[in-house]
C-alpha cells in the first residue's frame, strides 16, 4: 500500500495538470482535492470525443469518487457508446490509480461512478457537448458499486461467487445500487432527438445560438431516458 500512497501524493500534488493544459479541455469543474484526468478517444464512427473526469481516492475513508464534468464533440447517437468507453476505461485504471484492498478486512473499498443528469448543452452544428452547469445545477447519477480482491480462501472471503469459480479467486465489482444526488435540480427541456423537440433545438442544421442551460441530460433516445435506475 506504501507505493500506492506514494503515487497518490504525486496525483494530488500535480494533479495532472500537464494532462490538462496539453488537452486544452477544463478542470476547473473538479472538486477539491480531486485529480482530474482528461481523456480523448476515437470510436468507429465518431472520432475525437473529449471526456474530463475527476477522481478522488479515499486513503482514510475506504471509498473511490469517480465524477465525469465535461463532454465534448458528442456524435448523436453514440451517447451509449460513448458511456460504455468511460466506464470500462475507469474499471481498468482505478485498480492503478487508486489502489484496492482484500474483501475481508473491513469496511472494503467502495467506488462510485457519477455522470450528469443536469448540465449545459450546445449543438455546435455538427456534434454537441455537456457541461457541468454550477453549483446551483448539480444533479449527478450515482453508481455505487463494490471493490475489492476476494482470495476465496474460507475463513478469509469466501462467498457464491467463489463457489460458482471453484475456488478461483476474483476482484468484487459488483453493482449496489443507483441514486440520483440533486433531484429535481433541472428542467426537463426536450432536445436533439426527443420526439417533443422544436425545430429550433433539434441536432440539425446550423449551430444553436446558445447554451441551454441547466436542462435535464438524456443519455438515450429511445425511449429518452429521464431516470437513474437499476
Amino acid at each position: 500500500m506504501k507505493k500506492i500512497y506514494v503515487f497518490l501524493l504525486f496525483v494530488f500534488l500535480f494533479g495532472f495538470v500537464a494532462m490538462d493544459k496539453a488537452s486544452g479541455q477544463s478542470c476547473d469543474k473538479c472538486l477539491l482535492n480531486s485529480a482530474c484526468i482528461p481523456l480523448t478517444f476515437d470510436l468507429p464512427g465518431c472520432d475525437s470525443v473529449k471526456v474530463t473526469l475527476c477522481v478522488r481516492c479515499g486513503v482514510t475513508n475506504p471509498s473511490i469518487y469517480w465524477r465525469s464534468v465535461t463532454y465534448e464533440s458528442i456524435c448523436p447517437g453514440y451517447e451509449i457508446e460513448i458511456e460504455q468507453y468511460v466506464e470500462n476505461w475507469i474499471r481498468e485504471n482505478t485498480l492503478e490509480i487508486c489502489g484496492n484492498r482484500p474483501c475481508q478486512e473491513p469496511p472494503p473499498f467502495q467506488v462510485y461512478f457519477s455522470k450528469p443528469l443536469c448540465g449545459d448543452v450546445f449543438w455546435d452544428g455538427s456534434r454537441y457537448h455537456i457541461y457541468d452547469a454550477g453549483v446551483n445545477c448539480q444533479n449527478y447519477c450515482l453508481d455505487e458499486r463494490a471493490w475489492c480482491w476476494c482470495n476465496c480462501v474460507p475463513g478469509e472471503c469466501w462467498d457464491d461467487e467463489c463457489e460458482r469459480r471453484g475456488g478461483t479467486p476474483y476482484f468484487n465489482y459488483s453493482h449496489i445500487s443507483y441514486s440520483e444526488t440533486n433531484p429535481g435540480a433541472c428542467d426537463f427541456v426536450p432536445y436533439g432527438y426527443h420526439p417533443a423537440t422544436p425545430t429550433n433545438l433539434k441536432f440539425e442544421g446550423g449551430a444553436w445560438t446558445e447554451p441551454l442551460r441547466c436542462v435535464r441530460i438524456y443519455w438515450s433516445w429511445s425511449p429518452p431516458s429521464q431516470e437513474c435506475n437499476d
